[in-house]
C-alpha cells in the first residue's frame, strides 16, 4: 500500500502504552521508514489535520496509519485526503468531495466504540462554525483494520462506558435510519446484544479479553452499518453538548440517547419493540436509563453539570448539527423538536 507511511495518533496512550513503538518497530523490520505525527487531541481540528498532512507531503509520505481512538483515526482519514489533494480541508466536507483518490489508510483502534476503522466518515471540529463537519468519502475507508482487544484493555471503566455508548449509539440509529436495510439492520441487532451482555459485565472486569474482544467486534459491526445507514438525530445533537461544554463524544450521546429516542419511537413501532426486548423493558426510555445507570451513566444533563439556562442555545446549534441526518429519520423536526428534547433530558 505504500513505502513510507505516517503514523497519526493522540497525544499519550499510543506512546505510553509502547503500541506506536510496536508498530514503528514492524514498519521498519519491513524496510520501511515511518513518519510520526502523534498531536491528534480529543475532537480534532482542522489545523491539526492539515498540520499532519503538511509533514507528510514534506517527508513525502504515500501511506497513513491510524493508532488511537475515534479521533487519531479520523484526523488520519482526514490527512490521508489531504497528502492527495490541496488544501484547505474544509473543501472536502461533505460527500465524495476528494478529486483525487486519498493515500491509502490502515487504522489499528485503541477503543471499543468509534469504529472509525471501517467507516466512511471522518469527522473533524470546523472553528470558524464551532460544529463538527464530516468528510464522507467510501475512498478513505481504510483498506486494512487490526482489531486487538489487547490495545483496550488498559482503558478505565469511565472511558469504557463512554465508548461503547458511543458503538450502542450507532448501532441503535443505524438500525433506525431510513436508509438502512436488511443487512444493515442485521448488523445493528448482532451489535446491539452484544453491547448490552458485555458492556456491564466488562466493566467489573477490565482486564477480560473475551469481554473486551465483543466489544470491539460489536462496535465495528455497528460501523459497518452506518456506512450505509449513517446515524440519526442523537449524534447530531450530542455533538452540540461536545462543542460547547467539551463532553467527551461517547458521554454525550449515552446522555441524550433516552430522551432522542423516546421521542421519535412511535414512528418506528416494531423497531422499537424489538429494542425493549433486548433491553428487557416495556417502555424504551426507562430502559435506556436503566441501562445507563448499569454504566454509571449521569441519567440527565443536570447530573451531568451542564447548564439548562442554554437550552435555547444548544436548540439552535442542534439545528446545524443535524442538519446531515434529517433525510434519515421520518418526522421534520425543528428548533422547538430539539428545545423539547433538551428540556427532558435536563
Amino acid at each position: 500500500m505504500g513505502t513510507r507511511p505516517l503514523l497519526v495518533t493522540g497525544r499519550g496512550f499510543a506512546h505510553r502504552s509502547g503500541l506506536l513503538s510496536a508498530v514503528e518497530n514492524h514498519l521498519v523490520s519491513a524496510g520501511l521508514k515511518p513518519v510520526i505525527f502523534e498531536r491528534v487531541e480529543p475532537d480534532p481540528a482542522v489545523s491539526t489535520v492539515e498540520a499532519a498532512a503538511e509533514l507528510g507531503r514534506t517527508n513525502h509520505c504515500d501511506l497513513v496509519i491510524g493508532i488511537g481512538g475515534g479521533s487519531a483515526m479520523d484526523a488520519a482519514k482526514a490527512a490521508a485526503v489531504l497528502l492527495t489533494n490541496p488544501s484547505p480541508l474544509d473543501r472536502y466536507f461533505g460527500s465524495e468531495k476528494p478529486h483525487h483518490p486519498p493515500a491509502p489508510v490502515v487504522c489499528i483502534p485503541t477503543t471499543a466504540g468509534t469504529a472509525s476503522e471501517v467507516t466512511q466518515y471522518a469527522v473533524i471540529i470546523d472553528p470558524q462554525t464551532q460544529t463538527k463537519k464530516t468528510l464522507a468519502s467510501e475512498s478513505i475507508i481504510p483498506r486494512l483494520a487490526l482489531l486487538n482487544p489487547q490495545w483496550t484493555v488498559s482503558l478505565p471503566a469511565d472511558l469504557t462506558a463512554a465508548t461503547g455508548m458511543d458503538a450502542f449509539s450507532h448501532a441503535l440509529e443505524a438500525f433506525l435510519s431510513t436508509a438502512g436495510n436488511g443487512l444493515s439492520d442485521a448488523f445493528c441487532l448482532q451489535s446491539l446484544e452484544m453491547i448490552i451482555q458485555a458492556l456491564p459485565a466488562v466493566l467489573t472486569d477490565l482486564q477480560n479479553l473475551d469481554l473486551r474482544r465483543r466489544m470491539l467486534l460489536a462496535s465495528t459491526l455497528a460501523g459497518l452499518a452506518l456506512n450505509s445507514a449513517g446515524t440519526i438525530i442523537n449524534h447530531g445533537m450530542a455533538y452540540t453538548l461536545t462543542i460547547r461544554y467539551g463532553t467527551g463524544h461517547g458521554l454525550a450521546n449515552a446522555l441524550l440517547l433516552p430522551y432522542t429516542i423516546a421521542y421519535i419511537a412511535d414512528d418506528y413501532p416494531e423497531k422499537i419493540a424489538r429494542l425493549c426486548q433486548l433491553l428487557g423493558c416495556e417502555d424504551v426510555e426507562v430502559g435506556l436509563l436503566n441501562f445507563n445507570s448499569r454504566l454509571n451513566i449521569p441519567t440527565g444533563l443536570t447530573e451531568a453539570g451542564l447548564d439548562q439556562g442554554d437550552i435555547s442555545l444548544l436548540a439552535d446549534a442542534c439545528v446545524a448539527n443535524c442538519q446531515r441526518a434529517l433525510p434519515r429519520i421520518k418526522r421534520k423536526m425543528t428548533v422547538k423538536d430539539y428545545a423539547e428534547i433538551l428540556r427532558r433530558a435536563f
